[in-house]
């Protein structure tokens, strides 16, 4: 049997702000159930010059639910081992990451 590991990312699409008392506040920018294709940026897209950015195709987006990720997982026939959470890189009071480890 092979050990393999799965990463994925998972993110809803998110505001946030900071109050007067200094805690992070957040809100959903869209429906978590959404289906739809969205039109977006190539991912890093701001790390190139404005000059180049104009020749950047647009891109599709589709976000997925947890469950539509868990269920991709288990119908592909992998059993998984270890599933975790992990907070945002501005340390979000959130999960805004997953990691599954499954064994296939």
């Amino acid at each position: 049997m092979n050990e393999k590991a799965m990463v994925l990312f998972h993110r809803c699409a998110l505001s946030f702000r900071v109050s007067s008392n200094s805690k992070i506040e957040h809100q959903i920018q869209q429906s978590y159930f959404d289906e739809e294709l969205h039109s977006g940026d190539v991912a890093y897209k701001h790390y190139f010059d404005e000059q180049e950015q104009q020749d950047f195709p647009d891109v599709s987006i589709r976000l997925y639910t947890l469950s539509e990720i868990i269920n991709s997982v288990i119908t592909s026939n992998f059993n998984i081992k270890k599933f975790d959470e992990h907070l945002g890189w501005e340390n979000e009071n959130i999960p805004w990451e997953f990691t599954i480890v499954a064994k296939k």
